[in-house]
Order: C-alpha cells, then structure tokens, then sequence
C-alpha cells in the first residue's frame, strides 16, 4: 500500500516503479494489479501468481509442500509435507491459501542470486517505502474456520484448521493455551475448595486471638511483635501451606506434560525438523557488516566455521561460504548497560511505591491506602512494560539475527527477564523484606495489622486485576476501536462522493484493520500471568481461578482478533514455543522453591 499524498506522492511513486520492474526479475513472473482507494489517499499494488506458477516457484526453490492424505504414510503426520517435484505432482495437495502466501513470500524475500525479488519488506516498510504491506484473507476458507472456531468450548479449539489457515506458529500458541487453561482449571477446583475451608476456619477464630491495635498497643512505626503476627495468620499460612505444596507439584506436572503434548501436534503437523531448513530472514542481509566465511549453520542457528581446514577437504565436502554477521555478540553485550538502567528504574520505582503505601500523608486509613498503591504499581508495571518492550525490540534488531527463530529466542529472553522484575519485584519485596521486620530508612518493614500474609494477598490480586484488563483491552480493544474509527472515516468520504460503502474492495477494508502483532505479545501474557498463579498463589488461592476465567474468554478474544480484528498475518511456521520452554521450566523450578 503506497500513500498518495503530494507530499510523498514523488518518493512512494519512484519507489513502486521500481518494485514494479523488479518483479520480472525473478525465475517467475508475478502479476500485478494497481487499485486506487477510492477515497484517493492510497494506491493498492495486488500482487498474485497463477497456481502453475506457483508450483514451479516451489520447485526451484526446494519447498516442502502439503501431500494428498491418501500419501500421510510416506513421512510425518496428519499434514505431512515433502519437497516438491514437478514429476510426482499428483502425490501433492492442491495449493491452499497458506501455500501460496508461502511460496510467494519465499519469491520476494529470496536473493536474487537464487531467483527471487529480493524485496526486504520490514525495512522498505521502516523507511516509509509504502505505507503497510498485508496478505488478503480468502473469505471462504476463513468462513468455514471461523464457523468452528467462535462456538463457545472451554477447551476445544479447531487446532488442525488454524495451521492449516494461519500457520504452525499460530496453532501452537493455541495450542498451549488451550492446555495451559484445562490445567488450570484443575488448580482452580483446588483453590476454591481451600479459599473455604479457610473462610469457615476464619469463622471460628476467637476474640481472644483476633487483632486489635489498642489491645496491644502497636502502630507501624513499631516492629511487629511475633505474637501478634503469628495469631493474625495462623490459618492462612497453614491453608497457604497446603495450596503452596499442591502448587509446586501442579507446575512441574504441566510443565513435563506440556512437552508431550508440543511433540505430538509437531509431529502431527510435520514441522519437527523446521528450524533445520527454516529460511533466513530478509533482514539479516541488508547488513552492511556481513562477512562470508566457509561453513555451515548447526541447528540453534550456531555457524561452525571451517575456515581453517584445507580448501581441498572444503572442496571434498562441497563446504560453501555462508554470510555471518560477527559483531552479533558484542552489540548484545553492548545493551546490558541500557537494560540495567532500566532494571533499576523498576526496582527504585516500586520500593518508592511501596513506602508511599506505608507514608503517614495516608497511613491513618488503611482501607484505601492498600488500593491506591497496588493501583499505582499496576499503572507503573504497565508503563514500563510499554517503554521496555521498545527497547528490547530496538536492541534484538541491531544484533541482526539470520533466523526468525534466533530472533524471537533473543527478543524472549531480554523482554522475560526485565518483566520478571517489573511484575514480581512488589510482590518479593511484602513477602521477604515487609514481613521481616527489618528497618530500613529509619522505618520497621511491617503490614496492615501486622499480617503480610493478607496484605501479599491484596497486592497480587489487583495488581493481576488491572493487568488483566488492561492486556485484554489493548488487545483487541484498541485494534477494534481503530478499525472502525478507519472504516468510518473511508465510508463518509465515500458520502460525500456519492458512492456506497458496498464498493470499498476487499484490499481497502483489509487495510484499514490493524497489523497483527505476532503470538509473541500473547505468549509473555500467558507467561507473565503464570508467575502470579504458581510464585505466590499460597497467599491468594482464588488466582488460578481469576487466571482460568481470563483463559476462556482470552480464546474467543484471540480468536475474533485474528478473524475480525486485524489483518491476515504473515506465515510463520514454528516446531515448538521456542525459547518460552526454557521459561517455563525456569518459572516452575523457582515456583518450587518459592512456595
């Protein structure tokens, strides 16, 4: 999509111009079709390929193509896949939508010196090259998966088709979270049977052992007598302490059970050996500090450099040069500094949060000082959140990784690590510091009526509130919002032409929704809300149940993003989540020791 403003009209034009002589330059010919929006602030440049063409596309650059099922025995699964050749075509399904968006991105994003485009859509869309550039929903294939996807199941989602639509990347999101979300449902049974046992057991405590300031002459200017503190949460700690060992048990059950389950659907989709041939991104070439060095990329994406064998024994084992981005490594090392300012901007925000809870200006009602301050440090996890997301993302582009795989492992591990501190730092803080007694500036680290445990309690629950409602809004409510606000405006320029909203083509509505933001957002959620149902859910048992009444609804949710919400995403296909088993496992070995 090209604005058509006058002021860029001479920039956009040169540019499509000349992306429009480079689509002959490929093995294949692709067509093409100018569209003008009929509000007249944007060109539409449609590409599109007969299927013949695009079957010799995927021979020359070795694709693995869908077999007919009839032909499942021959390798994999369900949808099992071999590298096309044009003398077994009638072995192979017919080309689905997703095939072609596959084969036509490999066109565009492929070299020249292989026969493709060589197009680089990210960075021609970062230097404002075009406007935005999207794949076009095939309304009936779409149609018929939405028709089994928005019925209303708790644990049942139309796996296979999702693949089949949208790509293995997308299916297996779904996949965890309609797994992550039954075994929830199993800790949430659990955490409602203990929340009364402990409501009745409450019930029952005496005056004698009930709290009463005046009684005992304490203010919070004072350490906490361990008499006190221990009758204030004797029940809670010991129902706390039964929920924090079924917990411990829950999270490395799900975790060793989540792995089966990822092998099976990897298998069943025929994606268990992608990351060996999964393709370089277009990106990773544009980098003007490339060398090529003689080798080849391990799984993992590790390059074995050869340069020191013999160029004989090279040329016996057919070793080709292979372009390596050296400096990948030290940029890496050179954002540390950056992340750990932003690290301790988190923590001195919190603390600073926390001691305003505490502060005399508020300290006399205790009824809303407890709100105000969970209410501030949600707002200020989500404002960093915001800001970090920016730079993790800034950072893992300049480290110029050849694989979307190493790309999405690198952006993992940064955006967890700083989220970790953010989402949690307030909550370690009550549970190891505030309940110690100690003092620190001058003041005893000490809770409302001397009980941390209720307190720890309050501040997980509406810090997660708020985090939950505010992730559910951006996601889909704002996409949504801003569609609509963009058709609105569409439709009464078309009033004042005189022409209908019925004459809007399909490419013009499509690109007034929202880009898909990749399963990467949806997976740090997920993530993020599975530390606060196992680090700390002893002093709240009801957060699993919170956590799986979210999971349902965020199905349907995801789901009506993706089909209603935002544009049909790029293919991306995926043999499991990546980097995030390492955070799962990592979260469930510390919720172990935590609890």
């Amino acid at each position: 999509v090209y604005p058509w403003l006058e002021k860029d009209r001479a920039t956009s034009t040169e540019f499509g111009c000349d992306f429009v002589r480079r689509l002959s330059r490929g093995v294949v010919p692709i067509n093409y079709k100018i569209i003008m929006s009929y509000d007249e602030d944007e060109v539409f440049l449609c590409l599109s390929c007969p299927d013949e063409v695009l079957w010799r596309a995927a021979e020359h650059f070795e694709l693995e193509m869908p077999l007919h099922g009839d032909h499942e025995h021959t390798k994999g699964g369900l949808m099992a896949r071999e590298v096309y050749t044009d003398d077994c075509k009638s072995r192979f399904a017919p080309l689905s939508s997703l095939s072609k968006i596959k084969v036509m991105q490999t066109i565009l994003e492929s070299d020249a010196e292989e026969g493709g485009i060589g197009m680089d859509l990210h960075n021609s869309f970062q230097r404002k090259e075009f406007a935005s550039y999207f794949t076009v929903h095939n309304e009936e294939e779409k149609a018929k998966l939405k028709k089994k996807w928005i019925r209303f199941q708790f644990f049942s989602a139309p796996l296979d088709e999702i693949a089949y639509y949208y790509g293995e990347g997308v299916a297996m999101y779904f996949t965890f979270l309609q797994r992550y979300t039954m075994w929830l449902g199993f800790a949430s049974l659990v955490g409602v049977i203990l929340s009364i046992a402990l409501a009745v057991l409450n019930t029952s405590v005496s005056p004698d052992d009930a709290w009463n300031a005046t009684k005992y002459d304490w203010d919070d200017s004072q350490p906490c007598p361990y008499e006190i503190s221990e009758k204030s949460s004797k029940n809670d700690q010991e129902v706390g302490a039964v929920f924090a060992i079924f917990i411990a048990l829950w999270s490395t059950l799900f975790s060793e059970f989540w792995k089966r389950r990822q092998a099976e659907v990897a298998y069943r989709w025929d994606v268990m050996d992608f990351e060996e041939t999964e393709r370089p991104r277009p990106e990773f070439f544009v980098n003007a500090e490339l060398q090529r060095k003689p080798g080849f990329y391990a799984p993992g994406d590790y390059f074995i450099d050869l340069e020191d064998w013999p160029k004989e024994r090279r040329e016996e084992f057919h070793v080709q040069d292979e372009p390596v981005f050296t400096s990948q490594k030290t940029r890496t090392a050179q954002g540390l500094p950056l992340i750990t300012i932003l690290l301790g901007i988190v923590v001195v925000g919190t603390v600073g949060i926390l001691f305003f809870k505490k502060s005399k200006a508020i300290a006399h009602s205790s009824t809303f000082t407890s709100p105000i301050g969970s209410c501030l440090n949600a707002i200020f996890i989500i404002i960093m959140n915001g800001i970090y997301s920016r730079v993790a993302e800034f950072l893992t582009n300049r480290e110029n990784h050849r694989t979307d795989t190493s790309y999405d492992d690198s952006l993992i591990v940064k955006t967890f690590c700083f989220q970790f501190v953010n989402s949690y730092v307030s909550l370690f803080w009550i549970a190891y510091i505030q309940g110690s007694n100690a003092q620190i500036f001058g003041a005893y680290q000490t809770c409302n009526e001397c009980n941390c445990w209720h307190y720890l309690g309050s501040q997980l629950a509406f810090v997660f509130i708020i985090q939950i409602a505010w992730g559910q809004f951006q996601e889909v409510g704002i996409p949504y919002i801003l569609g609509l606000y963009k058709l609105y405006a569409e439709n009464k320029n078309l009033q004042k032409s005189g022409e209908g909203a019925t004459n809007i083509s399909p490419p013009n509505q499509q690109s007034k929704k929202a880009p898909y933001p990749g399963v990467f957002s949806d997976y740090l959620e997920m993530f993020i809300q599975y530390g606060y149902v196992t680090l700390f859910v002893a002093a709240y048992p009801l957060t699993p149940l919170m956590a799986f009444c979210n999971n349902v609804i965020e199905a349907k949710t995801d789901a009506l993003k993706l089909l209603s919400a935002t544009r049909r995403p790029e293919y991306k296909g995926a043999e499991d989540i990546g980097s995030w088993q390492l955070v799962l496992d990592t979260m469930s070995a510390a919720a172990s020791v935590n609890n």
